[in-house]
């Protein structure tokens, strides 16, 4: 259901099959021309809003939050958005998680944020893990290798078969 064109709410996924079909054409439209969004993940529940400018983390964002966690119980908040200097990519810049946030619910943020750079034709999923919680088994297991050693541990890569 797509909202003043800022937004898109469903639920998700919509079917055990993992194909991009899951989106309508509508929804697609409005995936393409996102340069940076926030989905928030509540179970089954998404909304993808779309924001003006990409939203960055830090050391310190990752140490408050793991200290004193903003996000509703149970839900997940990510930040992803598509560089212009970098076409074919999609970045996940942040992602926030309160403490009762189920795997499952992070497993379905994950699937959402691969199935929207298939949508958008993207060739790989970068990111920087900073935060402890998140392991490299854990990257492993989804998939993502480790990438740009030179600039230091935590830069992760996915690349997708499109």
């Amino acid at each position: 259901m797509l909202t003043e064109h800022r937004q898109i709410k469903m639920n998700w996924p919509r079917s055990d099959s993992c194909g991009v079909s899951s989106f309508t054409d509508q929804e697609v439209t409005f995936l393409k021309q996102l340069w940076a969004a926030e989905l928030l993940v509540h179970g089954c529940s998404v909304i993808i809003k779309k924001r003006l400018w990409p939203r960055l983390a830090s050391r310190w964002d990752v140490f408050w939050d793991e200290k004193f966690a903003r996000v509703d119980r149970g839900s997940c908040q990510v930040f992803v958005s598509f560089p212009k200097r970098a076409p074919g990519f999609l970045t996940v810049n942040y992602l926030r998680a309160g403490h009762e946030t189920e795997y499952r619910t992070l497993a379905h943020a994950a699937l959402l944020v691969e199935q929207i750079a298939i949508a958008r034709g993207c060739q790989a999923i970068v990111c920087q893990v900073i935060s402890q919680r998140v392991t490299p088994r854990l990257m492993h297991r989804w998939k993502y290798v480790p990438h740009a050693k030179s600039l230091g541990n935590g830069h992760f890569i996915r690349r997708l078969d499109c």
